[in-house]
């Protein structure tokens, strides 16, 4: 059998069926993973933050809903904006300079790694909680700015909120403070 009819077999046979996944599971494996970039770099690890984690899981939510992908929501709040509404305000000493209002990360994954259209019918070959993860932190480690973020030695805390649209999207937001 030639290798891409085997590659499109076993796909049909371990793709038929999208699998659970686990938002709370999922964000702690993305906050371990930044956690081993900042090990790496011998930075100490990000505290988690619940409440950062609460106004980043509310923003995911909100780019799910309404199938965006912004910083700025569609009503101009900044993630500053948004923490203050929620009753979070942000200020580290970082030798002598004040640090105020919130970083943010934000990412854009999906549920799959491919979908494959036969006829009328599309079987997808689901992603695992822990690629959804590792390819997320990555894409943030490639990008400049979000890797400032995450090596960022004034930051102390963190938050990670995910959330999947009705699209197979995974919908990723990362606070510090």
């Amino acid at each position: 059998m030639g290798g891409w009819l085997l590659g499109l077999l076993l796909l049909l046979l371990s793709g038929s069926s999208k699998p659970d996944f686990n938002i709370t599971s999922l964000e702690q494996r993305i906050f371990e993973r930044v956690n081993q970039e900042r090990q790496k770099a011998k930075l100490k690890p990000l505290i988690p933050a619940p409440k950062l984690s609460e106004i980043a899981r509310t923003h995911s939510t909100d780019m799910a809903k309404r199938h965006y992908i912004a910083h700025v929501n569609p009503e101009g709040l900044t993630p500053s904006d948004r923490a203050r509404s929620a009753g979070f305000e942000c200020h580290e000493m970082a030798g002598k300079y004040i640090y105020s209002g919130i970083a943010e990360n934000i990412y854009q994954n999906n549920l799959y790694r491919r979908a494959v259209t036969t006829g009328a019918q599309i079987v997808y070959e689901w992603n695992t909680e822990d690629a959804i993860a590792a390819s997320s932190v990555s894409g943030w480690m490639k990008s400049p700015g979000h890797r400032a973020n995450i090596l960022g030695t004034h930051y102390t805390r963190a938050g990670i909120g995910v959330a999947i649209s009705s699209d197979q999207k995974v919908l990723i937001t990362q606070d510090f403070c």
